[in-house]
Order: C-alpha cells, then sequence, then structure tokens
C-alpha cells in the first residue's frame, strides 16, 4: 500500500470519526483514535488532513463543513439524485431523475472529490469509478451528506 493510499485511508477515518457521536475537541484526541484505529498521525499530516477534507474547529470540536464552494451546484442537483448502489469495490452507479445523468454527473466534477477517479453518465445513470473500497465509502459519505440515498452495501462488504 502506498503512502498516497493510506493517506487516503487516514481521511476516510477521520471523516468517519467526525461524523460519529463523540465530540472530537482536539487534535490530540483525534490522533488518540486514529491510533485505536491502526492510523499513525504526525501532527502536521493531521493538520493537513483536516484542512483537505474541509473540518474547521467550530463549537469547541472538528466539524467538518456543511458546503464547500465547490459543492454548490451538487446541492443543487441533489433533487435529481434517486438512488446508488455499489458494483463491486470500485463502481458505484448512481441513478437519477430522467434526463438529469450529465448533469448531475457535471455538478459531481465541480465538486472536484479527490475519491472520483472517473465518471460516465447518460440520460438517467452514472457510473462512477474509485480507487477501492475505502474511497467508496468515502464517495458513500459525500453524496449521503449531499442527499438522502438508499445504498445497498450487501457487494462492499468485505
Amino acid at each position: 500500500m502506498g503512502k498516497r493510499d493510506t493517506r487516503d485511508r487516514r481521511r476516510a477515518a477521520i471523516q468517519e470519526i467526525l461524523g460519529g457521536p463523540e465530540p472530537m475537541k482536539s487534535q490530540r484526541q483525534l490522533a488518540e483514535r486514529l491510533e485505536e484505529m491502526g492510523f499513525g498521525a504526525a501532527q502536521a499530516s493531521l493538520s493537513r488532513d483536516l484542512q483537505a477534507i474541509g473540518a474547521i474547529r467550530m463549537e469547541g470540536r472538528y466539524q467538518i463543513q456543511s458546503w464547500t464552494p465547490d459543492e454548490q451546484a451538487l446541492r443543487r442537483a441533489s433533487p435529481l439524485l434517486e438512488e446508488a448502489r455499489t458494483s463491486g469495490p470500485y463502481l458505484t452507479v448512481v441513478r437519477t431523475a430522467p434526463g438529469a445523468g450529465k448533469a448531475v454527473a457535471r455538478a459531481l466534477e465541480t465538486a472536484a472529490w479527490p475519491e472520483v477517479r472517473g465518471m460516465v453518465a447518460d440520460d438517467s445513470t452514472l457510473f462512477i469509478a474509485t480507487a477501492d473500497l475505502a474511497a467508496q465509502k468515502q464517495l458513500f459519505y459525500r453524496l449521503k451528506r449531499v442527499h438522502e440515498l438508499m445504498w445497498d452495501d450487501r457487494e462492499s462488504q468485505e
């Protein structure tokens, strides 16, 4: 596993932690939780990771910002999303309202999510490629943040 894969997995773990019920009040607390999950991280790396995923310290704890400026188009397109399902650990199939597939794909491109390696869209379906299962889970985390989607994760279980 390369440094980039390790970093991406660590960032996905950070997002999972920050989305959980226990507030992370300091980077030290977050680093301890990451260590419990098997991810070692220096303070400088952790700071870069938090910045890269859009986390901010607000109200005494770290939180992931609701929307970044690049996600505004996707937010507007969210009512067009209907369903997302996995197709193995690298491919996610997203159904949209009829005729909205390419518009939603364009909104996703504008968001520039690093876990998305490529996309193909037609009238009402998007095929989104990710590098691995961790990136696919990150994609779903973000999609759920944008819009409540049905997710059949039976195929993504290890």
